[in-house]
């Protein structure tokens, strides 16, 4: 099924999103969840995976900063969520992240972009760049603006590659301690990608 997603010539998801969305899935399918986050979504790859492993929500946010991502999330939404309760309960916000000014979300998924450009080779595509390379915020920012719109008991799901943001650990781990939340790192999630949950 992950074949079937509608996604622009410069970016495609990878096995992690897929993999993510079901360990979220089987973590929360009994949960009561109001609202769902996919934030950094791309094409909502796993927003929409998580809806169709099994969790419920009464509202499911995609939130991308990249408007040429827009058309595809539709898209997307529409083929896998059109017999499904939750395409009615859809909306796409097309802002970046820290504009996020919405209602406080139980649940969130995330796959932002991995790379510092310092250390990994940077592709020439302005569009792939944007989609995988840190560029206005670090990663320690996306970690807060993540945890800042949890609910009380809500959760995060964040992957990361270790390599790239090893310095800003003690700083996220102080930060969540301070927000009195939780968090565990796990580095060797998937192939190369770690997932930092935050509860």
């Amino acid at each position: 099924m992950e074949f079937d997603y509608l996604q622009p010539d410069f970016y495609r998801f990878n096995s992690d999103s897929i993999e993510l969305a079901k360990l979220v899935a089987s973590e929360n399918i009994k949960n009561k969840i109001n609202v769902l986050g996919d934030f950094f979504c791309g094409c909502g790859v796993i927003g929409i995976e998580t809806i169709l492993n099994g969790v419920s929500a009464e509202k499911l946010i995609f939130l991308e900063s990249n408007n040429s991502f827009v058309k595809y999330i539709e898209h997307n939404r529409r083929y896998f969520l059109k017999d499904n309760e939750h395409f009615n309960k859809s909306q796409i916000l097309s802002i970046p992240f820290d504009q996020y000014a919405g209602e406080k979300i139980d649940l969130i998924v995330a796959n932002p972009p991995y790379f510092y450009q310092h250390k990994a080779r940077v592709p020439i595509n302005p569009e792939k760049l944007k989609a995988r390379f840190f560029s206005e915020v670090r990663f320690f920012d996306i970690v807060t603006g993540i945890s800042e719109n949890l609910t009380r008991c809500g959760l995060a799901y964040i992957l990361y590659r270790s390599e790239h943001i090893a310095e800003e650990k003690k700083k996220i781990e102080k930060h969540i301690t301070e927000i009195n939340k939780d968090l565990i790192w796990q580095d060797d999630f998937y192939g190369k990608t770690g997932l930092l949950k935050i509860f």
